[in-house]
């Protein structure tokens, strides 16, 4: 299941040695398909390792650092998908001024989501793999809205 998460870093190790940027914010719902070496932080924080694509042996894991504890992380990432699909509307060409299109996702092939820097509330960026291909697609749900579907079926719009 994903779980929503405040993170304070982001850091690739070795070759894949990148930084994500937290332009578009700091908030992200990650995949715990995804997560690794779940660590208490500062007592009231986590760190962990976090993988882009499970299903590349090539891929070195991110560490992660998040505000939220361990036990909310993991209360979150052990609950079942409401369904193993997820219908998301995501516009085409990843521009926000065309027709967005009713798009079925695997619920387990989204790595994370964050928010849309041109409109925090309103839209939020979805990465997943799909036939071994990384798509990162603008979709017209807020990362609650995504939360909510995937967890119970039901969109939120706050």
């Amino acid at each position: 299941m994903l779980t929503k998460v405040t993170l304070s870093k982001w850091e690739g190790l070795g070759k894949d040695k990148r930084i994500k940027d937290t332009t578009n914010g700091d908030t992200f719902l990650l995949n715990g398909n995804r997560i690794n070496g779940l660590l208490v932080r500062a007592s009231t924080k986590s760190s962990l390792m976090f993988v882009d694509n499970d299903h590349d042996y090539r891929e070195k894991a991110a560490y992660l650092e998040a505000a939220e504890t361990t036990t909310a992380i993991t209360t979150d990432i052990d609950k079942t998908w409401n369904s193993a699909m997820v219908t998301l509307n995501f516009y085409t060409d990843n521009d926000s001024t065309k027709t967005a299109v009713a798009t079925k996702v695997n619920c387990e092939s989204i790595a994370y989501v964050y928010k849309d820097a041109t409109l925090p509330t309103g839209r939020s960026w979805v990465v997943f793999y799909e036939g071994g291909k990384r798509r990162e697609l603008l979709c017209n749900y807020s990362i609650d809205g995504i939360f909510s579907l995937v967890d119970d079926g039901n969109l939120t719009t706050s």
